[in-house]
This record gives structure tokens, C-alpha cells and sequence, in this order.
């Protein structure tokens, strides 16, 4: 069976969307292991970024302070969760 594959300008959550609503994966995978399928899937492409040294910076929404983290997901501070804002390299 064929696992969707993240295209190159989609989002995560694109694709996960995407990924968990495809026809045959419904059909092949119950919703947990489909839901671990599709991430691996669309993490493999994140390794890829983290490994050639890419930074993910995210902001807390209240206070503006910025985290640098070295993979793309979701992160909390003091309860909130933080705001994606760009990537460097």
C-alpha cells in the first residue's frame, strides 16, 4: 500500500491533513496507527532540514520572546503554546 509522500512546498499540517484523509490509508490503517504512519512520513523530510544545521524559530505569543529549536513542532512555554515564525539556515 502506498503511503502519501509531503511534497516540497506543503506544510506539516497539510499533510497531515491530507495524509489522514487519504481513501486507502483510511481503509488500511485505523486512526492511531494511522496517525503515526503519517507522521513518520512527513518527519522524514523534517530530519532531513535538521541534519544540514536548519533552526526553527518560534515566538511566545504574550511576552515576544523567541526559542530556537533545531526541529519543526509544536513547543509550550509557560503554558502557551509558542508561534511558529520562520526558518533559518
Amino acid at each position: 500500500m502506498p503511503i502519501p509522500n509531503k511534497r516540497d512546498d506543503e506544510e506539516q499540517s497539510d499533510f497531515m491533513s491530507r495524509c489522514m484523509s487519504d481513501s486507502k490509508m483510511r481503509e488500511e490503517y485505523e486512526y492511531e496507527q494511522r496517525l503515526a504512519v503519517c507522521m513518520q512520513a512527513g518527519k522524514a523530510d523534517e530530519d532531513e532540514e535538521s541534519a544540514s544545521g536548519t533552526v526553527f524559530i518560534y515566538e511566545d505569543p504574550k511576552t515576544g520572546e523567541l526559542y530556537h529549536y533545531s526541529r519543526r513542532g509544536v513547543y509550550r512555554k509557560g503554558g502557551r503554546v509558542l508561534r511558529f515564525v520562520k526558518i533559518s539556515h
